[in-house]
């Protein structure tokens, strides 16, 4: 009697055992699935990163050289540039070399823009583009060494 219980008992062991088995290899396989999933999805994002931080440095370059060019103000460029830097979260040495753009942008700060700038009479208008076109007057050498300094980098 006690052999047949020891071989049924060894049976079940078994079966247990191989079941067990099976639901650790299901959930092995579960688990490398997520990891798959995920490491694909994070390639996507990095992917998504990149091409964000490369549409931003063309931005810049186009920028850079549509100053050079006359095709936009020293203020808009600095505010515009100066953005995308920060945005592009580079570090206090690029601030540093690039200073200008921050400079003439926190300068010109106050001065309202879009909807704020239509509303506004014509002789504050002229009040406003005649200190923009002071302050772009003294920042405006360094701005312009910055653009020409600008082209060509990558941040």
């Amino acid at each position: 009697m006690w052999a047949v219980l020891s071989v049924v008992a060894i049976i079940v062991i078994v079966g247990l055992a191989y079941y067990a088995f099976t639901l650790q290899t299901q959930v092995n396989a579960i688990e490398k699935q997520k990891m798959e999933k995920e490491k694909e999805q994070q390639l996507t994002l990095n992917k998504q990163a990149q091409e964000k931080r490369d549409s931003m440095n063309k931005s810049i370059q186009i920028l850079a050289r549509g100053l050079d060019d006359d095709q936009l103000s020293k203020t808009e460029a600095s505010i515009r540039i100066g953005a995308l830097l920060e945005f592009l979260d580079v570090d206090d040495n690029v601030k540093e070399e690039y200073s200008a753009f921050f400079q003439l942008a926190e300068a010109t700060a106050h001065i309202p823009i879009l909807d704020k700038w239509k509303v506004l009479p014509t002789k504050e208008k002229l009040r406003y583009d005649s200190e923009r076109e002071a302050l772009e007057e003294k920042y405006g050498d360094f701005v312009v060494d910055a653009s020409k300094r600008i082209i060509g980098k990558n941040f």
